[in-house]
């Protein structure tokens, strides 16, 4: 029987050292499990990060893209308002387009030229009075020689109807005869007006371009790139 004795003290010592094996355990399976979860959480956070930056990216692209759009639409406008200019040219020189075709291109610039002004003015313009002096045959020139130079009828009695008329005739202005004089005298109604229209497509295109320049600064900054390190791609699209 005295060899079933067992010392109390050692068995609670095997117990402590079993409990300590056991929380030893548990600890290291909470260090792991807490070191998993932080390389997950700094995995997902890197996911995240990187998702912004590419999101920032995109919205960077399609700003250049809108900067470049602005610019490109406000020029080419600007070309063909200086275009039909150019086309309308012989309303103040006087000199008679070549052909029909050149005619009609010539008044297709002038009444493109009238559609980019305010109402007002195209209607002061078409206004003016024509009297039978400016309807006289004498005031127009045959485009060519399959037309005959008339009078205009009296039913033309503004400058809007005589352009028209003429138009249609296949006839144009007699060099400083009175219509053309008269035409001369009220182009100022016209071309002020084209040119404070080209002005406010520079006013446009400066406002535009530094909106578009705004935001692609403020992508810019989240994106952590110095802003003096980014120029507008002129040539992407």
């Amino acid at each position: 029987m005295a060899s079933d004795w067992v010392d109390p003290l050692d068995r609670q010592a095997k117990l402590v050292d079993m409990q300590l094996k056991i929380l030893d355990g548990v600890a290291k399976f909470n260090k792991a499990t807490a070191e998993t979860e932080k390389i997950q959480a700094e995995t997902l956070s890197i996911q995240i990060a990187n998702a912004i930056k590419a999101k920032i990216a995109s919205q960077l692209d399609l700003a250049f893209r809108a900067l470049n759009k602005h610019r490109r639409d406000l020029e080419e406008e600007q070309e063909r308002i200086l275009a039909d200019k150019k086309r309308t040219a012989v309303f103040l020189t006087g000199f008679k387009p070549p052909s029909l075709m050149a005619l009609g291109a010539s008044f297709a610039a002038f009444n493109r030229g009238l559609s980019r002004l305010e109402a007002e003015s195209v209607a002061s313009f078409y206004g003016v009075e024509v009297k039978a002096t400016h309807r006289d045959a004498g005031n127009f020139v045959a485009v060519t020689s399959s037309v005959t130079a008339e009078e205009a009828p009296e039913e033309v009695e503004n400058l809007g109807l005589l352009l028209d008329w003429m138009s249609g005739s296949g006839l144009f202005f007699k060099k400083a005869k009175s219509a053309h004089m008269l035409l001369l005298k009220n182009l100022g109604l016209l071309t002020k007006g084209l040119d404070a229209h080209l002005k406010e497509l520079a006013e446009r295109q400066a406002k535009m371009a530094d909106a578009d320049m705004q935001e692609i600064e403020h992508l810019v900054r989240l994106a952590g790139i110095p802003v003096t390190a980014v120029k507008s791609p002129a040539g992407s699209g």
